[in-house]
């Protein structure tokens, strides 16, 4: 066990659904966090219904959140705040669910994660992090071969990278509809490694930090 950090690590399950196998994944990625210290932060979709068509007032946030629907600032907020964010999804139809896509263009703002300069966009949430957990059903060389890992590219390139967030590798767990209890646990502790092998990223990224800023004072 570590001391504790400043870091945060925001957890967004994009299922539409309550109870399902992403939901055990995010809970068994959230534990081992918090025994290094570190804050945890869960939006559950299944919870919420994100727009599915937010107003084009809406897509900017260059004067500020205040304009945006009250739950909408609130996620905003915790995507800014936030040093790691894990996304945990199924994938349905090649990619992720609607109401991941629809959390996404509703959360992810010119002026607050990305802005324009010029004619190039310039991502906003530089130093961040970001993590792909998602279950799918097709055999992993189909979903290369034929989706051109769809899901995955979507929010690490499209989405993470033009914010300027460092997306880490993703895990993709397949199949999962015929898997057996056995499997799923094995699964389950797979995330478990990962989660921690991140939190000692971040709280030796956090020390690193506290140590820079340490320096900085007593140079003054």
């Amino acid at each position: 066990m570590t001391g504790e950090s400043n870091a945060t690590v925001l957890v967004v399950i994009g299922h539409p659904l309550k109870d399902r196998f992403s939901h055990a994944i995010a809970q068994a990625y959230a534990q081992p966090l918090t025994e290094f210290g570190l804050s945890v932060e869960l939006i559950d979709l299944a919870l919420h219904s994100p727009p599915l068509h937010p107003e084009a007032a809406h897509l900017r946030a260059k004067t500020g959140t205040e304009h945006l629907p009250q739950q909408t600032q609130q996620w905003v907020a915790q995507l800014g705040s936030a040093h790691h964010i894990v996304w945990v999804h199924p994938q349905w139809w090649g990619t992720y669910p609607a109401v991941l896509k629809a959390f996404i263009d509703s959360t992810v703002l010119s002026g607050n994660a990305f802005e324009w300069t010029g004619k190039l966009p310039s991502g906003l949430w530089r130093g961040k992090t970001s993590r792909v957990l998602a279950t799918m059903d097709s055999p992993t060389w189909w979903n290369a071969l034929w989706y051109r890992n769809a899901m995955s590219s979507a929010l690490n390139r499209a989405t993470m990278r033009y914010t300027g967030v460092k997306p880490l590798s993703s895990l993709v767990f397949t199949p999962v509809r015929t898997s057996t209890p056995h499997t799923r646990e094995k699964f389950l502790e797979r995330v478990r490694q990962t989660a921690r092998k991140d939190a000692q990223r971040l709280v030796k990224a956090g020390l690193a930090e506290s140590e820079r800023a340490m320096s900085e004072i007593g140079a003054v």
